[in-house]
């Protein structure tokens, strides 16, 4: 075994468990805070596979719970790296319009729950943990719901994600939580579904279809108006994104970031928030109008929390352009094609719905080459310590390559 292993076994361990177990290891790194885990699981994600299911756990715009800048009771808690799995090919996801995957494990009391069981209700699943803000704030509201409509062909599933039984029971008696949930131990039904966030729920009618899904916490007037698009027969469709760049057409030209001597403008901050929205939207997410009034304190903390991610991006990129590593064109294709599948659209399709989403393709492959190029310098330079700094921990690297770089973000925080 390398002698850094030796030396710097919480590194490797988050290495070795992302690769084991990629749910678990988030989920990890979420609640323990761990910025340089989370950088390191992300870059792993995109060198083994696909970074569209790596960069979840950024890609809710630096959201994690309890992280400095998410916003109090919103935002996603990202809980997965399907893409740290290597060969791993993603299970067809539960798509609107199409059978909903079967569910098949047990509540809390040990009863297996089965979707083929419900058949003749329209079932909201809901994906859930007891770490996860975004959750706890929008449990309330299910369970005014399924006060209200459990008499009428409609429940409630929980499914919570992979932790003990006691912990979840305990969690649903303190909030008041009386609706049927699963424990989703080994996070079967979460791959199953595609879920790479915390919450994420589903709609599905009587009929065991899919109408409507909700990536991240949708409010109680929402729910309401779903179950009654639902009830006439309808698929639910996601809203389109707004383009926050559009709207800040006159900012876009100030410093947002500097690092090696250049700046990162507003705009460009603005443009990966776009493409990230976007991707929000066509996944079937409620995709927030971040230019809204309302919403302005949750803008500026989302530029920020983009601007530091844009920096270490530039900061590794041109560590890997001095020694000639570069992301071959099929690499970026494949990333492209799953892209593409995750959002279940052709590939020839995915450039038009993210224009329609106020985003491009050029943003995509620009996210995925550096996301790719943080993966392949980690693991061939960083860890094995052949870097100029001869430095082989990843937090000690990132931060002698981020002063060397000069590197600073120029935007407030909060």
């Amino acid at each position: 075994m390398y002698t850094a292993e030796r030396r710097h076994p919480r590194t490797y361990a988050v290495r070795d468990q992302a690769i084991r177990d990629p749910h678990a290891a988030v989920r990890r790194a979420c609640t323990s805070l761990a910025p340089a885990a989370l950088i390191l699981l992300l870059g792993l994600g995109a060198l083994l596979g696909s970074v569209a299911y790596a960069a979840d756990l950024f890609g809710f715009r630096g959201r994690l719970p309890g992280r400095p800048g998410a916003p109090e009771g919103g935002g996603t808690a990202p809980i997965s790296l399907a893409a740290a799995v290597p060969n791993a090919v993603p299970p067809a996801a539960a798509q609107v319009g199409s059978q909903a995957p079967e569910i098949g494990i047990a509540d809390l009391e040990g009863r297996r729950v089965t979707l083929d069981s419900l058949r003749g209700r329209i079932v909201l699943v809901n994906f859930w943990a007891s770490w996860c803000p975004p959750c706890e704030k929008e449990m309330a509201d299910l369970q005014t719901l399924y006060a209200e409509e459990s008499g009428r062909g409609f429940m409630v599933l929980g499914v919570n994600e992979g932790e003990e039984p006691e912990r979840a029971a305990a969690f649903m008696k303190k909030k008041g939580i009386t609706f049927p949930t699963v424990l989703d131990a080994d996070m079967d039904v979460t791959r199953r579904y595609q879920v790479f966030g915390l919450p994420n729920s589903f709609l599905i009618d009587q009929d065991g279809i899919v109408r409507a899904r909700v990536v991240g916490p949708f409010s109680l007037e929402q729910m309401r108006g779903h179950l009654a698009e639902v009830r006439r027969g309808a698929n639910v469709a996601a809203p389109r994104a707004v383009s926050v760049f559009a709207a800040m057409a006159a900012q876009n030209d100030s410093p947002a970031a500097e690092v090696n001597r250049a700046t990162i403008t507003l705009g460009e901050v603005n443009r990966r928030l776009d493409l990230e929205t976007a991707l929000t939207a066509l996944r079937g997410g409620l995709a927030p109008d971040l230019t809204r009034v309302e919403n302005a304190d949750v803008l500026r903390r989302q530029q920020r929390a983009l601007a530091e991610r844009l920096v270490d991006e530039r900061v590794v990129g041109a560590k890997a352009a001095a020694v000639g590593m570069v992301i071959a064109e099929a690499e970026l294709e494949a990333d492209l094609a799953r892209v593409a599948e995750e959002v279940n659209l052709p590939l020839e399709r995915l450039g038009a719905e993210l224009a329609a989403n106020g985003a491009d393709i050029a943003a995509l492959r620009d996210a995925e080459r550096a996301m790719r190029l943080i993966g392949r310098y980690t693991a061939e330079r960083i860890l094995t310590g052949q870097n100029e700094e001869r430095i082989d921990d990843f937090e000690q690297w990132f931060a002698a390559a981020r002063r060397a770089a000069g590197a600073r973000v120029l935007l407030p925080d909060g």
